[in-house]
């Protein structure tokens, strides 16, 4: 379909941090070789705590996928998301390229709802979103980005930066949201109806 998303259930490795092209660069093949990369080698990684889901503190984030369930999909399975538990849902995604599939919008920057925008924006154009089975995506350990050690310096530093920023973004994001109100009306995959009073930053 056209208008279809699919999300793609996302997990992380426990396996300790490597340097590429480092002295110790064949830790990294080491670690490499222990990465899940089929359904099998994933179960194997969970049961012996190796792996997690990605985020796994996170519920608002990564509950709507419903890994319990994904377990569970047969093979060439795709499992229709009904409902979000969370308007903060923020997976990762397989997307049709056409002429309706929207952008990220570059309003957005640093650390704050560029990914929940994207995913809010296909809801309210029309997309709807199915879970794949048996594929998924690892999240593979590696040292911090230098954008990364930048934002977490300014975050124990300046806190006053800090929150000019977040609500810099909040002001993006209600604006943005008015804007897809505006020209598109009601979104087509809505909160499930148990979580309409615990979500936050809903965009109604």
């Amino acid at each position: 379909s056209k208008s279809r998303v699919f999300v793609v259930p996302a997990f992380a490795s426990l396996l300790k941090t490597c340097e590429p092209h480092s002295p110790g660069d064949q830790d990294c093949r080491s670690t490499s070789a222990r990465v899940p990369t089929n359904f099998t080698t994933l179960k194997r990684c969970l049961i012996q705590k190796e792996c997690h889901i990605f985020d796994r503190r996170n519920m608002d984030g990564h509950g709507t996928t419903n890994y319990k369930s994904w377990v569970l999909q047969t093979h060439d399975e795709l499992r229709d998301i009904s409902c979000f538990k969370s308007n903060r849902y923020e997976p990762y995604m397989v997307l049709p390229m056409t002429p309706m599939t929207p952008m990220f919008e570059e309003a957005f920057h640093g650390y704050g709802k560029n990914k929940i925008q994207h995913v809010v924006h296909l809801r309210y154009i029309g997309f709807e979103f199915s879970v794949i089975s048996h594929a998924f995506v690892i999240h593979f350990p590696h040292l911090k980005s230098a954008s990364r050690l930048t934002w977490e310096s300014k975050r124990h530093t300046d806190r006053q930066n800090r929150a000019k920023s977040s609500q810099e973004m909040d002001i993006v994001y209600r604006e943005f949201l008015e804007t897809l109100r505006a020209n598109n009306g009601t979104m087509k995959t809505r909160l499930c109806r148990h979580d309409l009073n615990r979500t936050h930053g809903s965009p109604h």
